[in-house]
């Protein structure tokens, strides 16, 4: 079957997974019954509904229904070459309502055979059948009329001489079916067969290779599924459909308090997750979680704050009482002074302090499993040596972890990267990267300034002047202390700049399904309804195909060169869609070309495959394929076809695949 990026455009995406799509059923008839075979098809055994059938939807309809209607309006007209009749069911008061015309029926009409039909709807079917007036297209949903009316374009109706027709035992009842990327995850290995690779110019750090491969949602537990045990198929479960094999968990020690990074200490743990006052049981209740997420190969990385802790924690009141800590002095463990969040500085020039800390964070990590540490504020409190130490007694005891910085640092053997890989620090306050939510590479040539280091890691000095090079940096779409969601179902935020780019992705949970929120995202309320909208299921099932095709091609997406700035990006000339640098990622002889549409009235344009640019040897047969469609674009002598026409809706993004024939 056809996957018809047409739909979508019309309703602000512009694409479904053609594995979604292949759950449609077939005619009872068994016709192939697609345009490209009329030429072997008997008329005979078909409806002409080109010269007398109107198409007819509710004048009641919503948004949704008026989309759809749209979509199959205006794709009935292009085959027929001119308008189709079209209506909805109106009538005036008093005025019988017509039952005999002949009709499309498209969604619950207020004609009999529409609501006879509805009435056998289980959840998530759709049913196309010809009554003895009327051509009835109905879901139990928005979401399954969107792919009955898909199935009807693609499977039902034929173009001959001008005119259309459907077969005349046209009879299907089917479910759609979402996709699922969870099998395209990577498996999670023993730390034993896990790589180390270089991820610094001094050698120092040695970062597991499984990072290649991630993808990091961030989540608050305790405002989007409240515990731990709901995380396990909210959270947990949704982000292996989505392929998504990272979950940044903010701090989830003991608070008394929604300041959740202000709490009592990094050994303790929140009992409104955990469901149970005892730390020792909320920390096993903690591994299972982790093993759950183990088991659907997401990794997990806990926050740890090392700027302080709460001024109610019972660390701090036995510094301010001089009493003692489960035995410890920590007489010299503050300050004395609060930190600019108003609670209680740690000093870190404190030995006991530091001992301590290490002992607890390597335990934490030994006896639950978690897969890295997410350091807060950091390198500007405890600096490197710190987290150096902990990295090197994981690895003394088999443990092959992540440590990431919420700031740029130098790596120093202590951080594997930052949370903010891409950003212009220089110039753009903290405040105001959150606040407007820029899109660097928007507007940036993304390819130079890889190449230059532009915005990549771009308050370290030794990146900006070449005299150093770092392996990973990361793309934060967005984080728990954005004011408000960022992607707004922009494919081109985080696909284009993020998913595809190489960097390593990290967003806020909710992002990838299009959820609306405004104010500080840690302290709002997941609304999961969201998730279940027609435009957000739409927007969600995009995502997971621009997802599956990095896992699918991971080869070329999966590819850290040890320096960033020699990473395996070109660029793309196109014509005809914007600004915004079209750019290939490459491997050997294949490759993917990321092509955006950001001129306004445009949807097609000219691209030029970069042969030369990528080392590819341009006198070999190579295939050209869209691989959000799955339709061979061009094949040929590399140097024939170096150019192709692409069809990319406006702000959106074409995928295509370049591979040397066998």
């Amino acid at each position: 079957m056809k996957n018809n990026r047409r739909f979508l455009s019309v309703i602000s995406v512009f694409l479904l997974l053609a594995m979604a799509l292949s759950s449609c059923g077939k005619n009872n008839n068994g016709a192939d019954t697609s345009a490209d075979s009329v030429q072997n098809i008997d008329l005979s055994q078909y409806i002409l509904i080109s010269d007398d059938y109107k198409l007819i939807r509710p004048d009641s309809a919503n948004d949704n229904v008026v989309d759809i209607f749209k979509i199959l309006h205006g794709e009935l007209s292009t085959l027929l070459g001119s308008t189709y009749p079209s209506d909805n069911d109106w009538v005036s008061r008093g005025e019988a309502v017509p039952q005999d015309n002949k009709e499309i029926l498209l969604g619950l009409t207020n004609r009999d055979d529409s609501s006879a039909v509805h009435s056998q709807l289980g959840d998530k079917e759709y049913k196309l059948c010809i009554t003895e007036h009327h051509i009835v297209i109905v879901g139990k949903d928005d979401l399954s009329l969107y792919y009955a009316v898909n199935y009807f374009l693609d499977n039902a109706v034929v173009e001959a001489d001008g005119k259309l027709y459907v077969p005349k035992e046209l009879n299907v009842t089917d479910t759609y079916t979402l996709s699922d990327n969870s099998s395209l995850i990577p498996k999670i290995k023993p730390d034993s067969e896990v790589q180390l690779l270089t991820s610094s110019s001094d050698g120092t750090t040695q970062t597991p290779d499984w990072v290649n491969d991630l993808i990091i949602v961030e989540a608050n537990i305790k405002n989007v599924s409240g515990t731990l045990e709901n995380a396990k198929t909210q959270i947990i479960d949704h982000l292996a459909q989505m392929g998504v094999n990272g979950l940044w968990l903010t701090p989830i020690g003991d608070s008394t308090t929604v300041h959740f990074y202000g709490n009592k200490g990094l050994h303790t743990i929140d009992s409104d997750i955990t469901e149970t006052t005892d730390y020792d049981e909320g920390w096993k209740r903690f591994k299972e979680f982790v093993d759950y997420a183990h088991s659907k190969n997401i990794r997990v990385f806990m926050d740890v704050v090392t700027w302080g802790t709460a001024d109610y924690s019972p660390i701090y009141q036995a510094y301010v009482n001089g009493t003692k800590f489960e035995g410890m002095d920590v007489s010299d463990w503050f300050t004395g002074e609060p930190c600019k969040w108003g609670d209680a500085a740690y000093n870190w020039k404190s030995e006991g302090l530091r001992e301590w800390f290490t002992a607890t964070c390597v335990d934490i990590v030994m006896k639950t499993g978690v897969d890295g540490i997410r350091c807060d504020c950091e390198p500007e409190y405890s600096g490197y040596d710190l987290y150096k130490e902990i990295r090197t007694r994981l690895l003394n005891k088999g443990r092959k972890i992540v440590i990431f910085s919420e700031m740029s640092n130098t790596r120093d053997g202590a951080y594997d990267f930052e949370q903010f890989g891409v950003s212009d620090w220089l110039t753009v306050s903290f405040d105001d990267h959150q606040e407007r939510k820029f899109n660097w590479f928007l507007d940036n040539n993304i390819v130079a300034s890889i190449k230059q280091s532009k915005f990549v890691g771009s308050n370290i000095t030794e990146i900006k002047n070449k005299s150093a090079y770092y392996r990973y940096f990361t793309y934060c779409v967005s984080c728990h202390d954005f004011k408000g969601t960022a992607v707004d179902k922009n494919m081109l935020t985080i696909a284009y700049q993020a998913i595809f780019a190489p960097f390593i992705p990290i967003w806020y949970i909710g992002e990838e399904f299009g959820w609306k929120a405004g104010g500080s995202l840690l302290y709002t309320t997941m609304d999961w309804s969201q998730k279940e909208s027609f435009s957000n299921v739409l927007f969600m099932e995009e995502l997971k195909q621009m997802i599956a095709i990095r896992r699918n091609y991971s080869d070329v997406f999966s590819q850290f060169a040890e320096n960033n700035r020699e990473s395996n990006i070109v660029a793309v000339l196109t014509e005809g869609l914007g600004d915004t640098t079209a750019y290939a990622r490459y491997n050997g002889e294949r490759a993917v070309l990321i092509v955006p549409n950001t001129q306004k009235g445009s949807t097609s344009g000219t691209v030029t495959v970069p042969f030369a640019a990528m080392g590819f040897d341009s006198t070999k047969v190579y295939t050209v394929t869209d691989l959000l469609t799955g339709e061979t674009i061009i094949s040929g002598i590399g140097s024939d076809i170096e150019k192709f026409v692409a069809s990319v809706e406006f702000e959106k993004l074409g995928v295509y695949s370049v591979e040397q024939s066998k």
